[in-house]
């Protein structure tokens, strides 16, 4: 079968749940498996119980022999911009400075980290993103032995941008993403990404989405409110009905084929 034609699996690894669907490709592509697995021990947030959540969902055939698309949540991600500069000439060369940066700001743990880099022009930031190195180890191990090809695997906020990024502006705005425990956010020039945040959120959302307000603030240090667009669940525009002042939320975008990311959006919209 051409992998064109071949179903495709998407999964959503959180701390607090494992969200899977399959797609049935073709002329006319369909859902034709889903389901969200919600995890309840608390602590730490740590990947592990995510990833041997996953190992016992992919024992299901529902979910073998297709190929494969993962999100990761960016609880466990870390990231990086690498500006533009003369000396770094090759891509190989941005990704061991952005390793160096990673360091420097999270500290030598991050040895234990697997980086990779986004394909810029060479004019233009680039972004280095790191993901635990046993996490995926285990990740692409599980994969294999469900006979799943890897297509691709992304943070959630790589992913969240990607889904919107035809709608971000020329100029200058923060886009922010809200999912499972985590606010992150990046700043957007000239549509390049120039400033990246992640932080570890609570539970009372209207405190989270008053802080957002901040975020136009801190653009070139203007006191005037830029652009913010929010990324989030739609439950959470209930609570922030009262907070809306420079905050745009970005709606689903309709009339889409069914791809198997997609779907996994709108799982995620039902969750609280």
């Amino acid at each position: 079968m051409s992998p064109l034609w071949r179903d495709e699996v998407g999964i959503c690894l959180t701390p607090h749940s494992v969200l899977l669907n399959r797609v049935a490709r073709g002329l006319h592509p369909k859902v034709v498996a889903s389901e969200t697995l919600e995890i309840h021990e608390t602590g730490s947030g740590s990947w592990t119980t995510a990833v041997v959540r996953l190992r016992q969902a992919l024992q299901d055939t529902r979910w073998q022999n297709a190929n494969l698309r993962i999100v990761v949540a960016d609880m466990w991600a870390r990231y990086c911009i690498i500006p533009p500069h003369p000396e770094l000439a090759t891509d190989e060369e941005r990704l061991r400075f952005g390793e160096h940066s990673l360091r420097e700001i999270f500290g030598e743990s991050m040895k234990d980290w697997a980086s990779q880099l986004a394909r810029t022009a060479d004019d233009r930031p680039a972004i280095a993103c790191a993901l635990p190195r046993a996490m995926l180890e285990e990740i692409l191990e599980i994969s294999s032995a469900a006979r799943l090809k890897l297509l691709s695997l992304q943070p959630h906020l790589v992913y969240a941008f990607n889904r919107v990024h035809d709608r971000i502006p020329d100029d200058s705005a923060w886009f922010v993403s809200i999912y499972d425990s985590t606010l992150s956010a990046v700043r957007i020039e000239a549509r390049c990404w120039a400033e990246v945040r992640s932080v570890r959120i609570g539970k009372n959302w209207a405190d989270e989405i008053k802080r957002l307000q901040a975020f136009g603030r801190l653009l070139n240090g203007q006191q005037a409110a830029t652009r913010v667009l929010v990324d989030a669940p739609l439950w959470l525009r209930n609570v922030g009905t009262a907070f809306t002042d420079g905050l745009e939320w970005l709606e689903p975008q309709a009339g889409r084929a069914p791809t198997s990311l997609e779907q996994l959006s709108q799982q995620r919209e039902l969750l609280a």
